[in-house]
């Protein structure tokens, strides 16, 4: 489950006995950006002319 703002202390207590991962605004920026790094590295190497 995703959420740009936050979860309360029951609806992580409650997802964890469902094993449902929460990702909260911060975590989401977080992964976003890594994704982003991720993609410029592979950019880079596949066309080093254009960057």
């Amino acid at each position: 489950m995703i959420t740009t703002c936050s979860f309360t202390p029951a609806a992580r207590q409650y997802s964890e006995g469902l094993g449902i991962e929460l990702i909260d605004g911060v975590r989401l920026v977080e992964l976003w950006l890594s994704g982003l790094v991720s993609v410029e590295q592979e950019i880079k190497e596949l066309l080093p002319e254009y960057v």
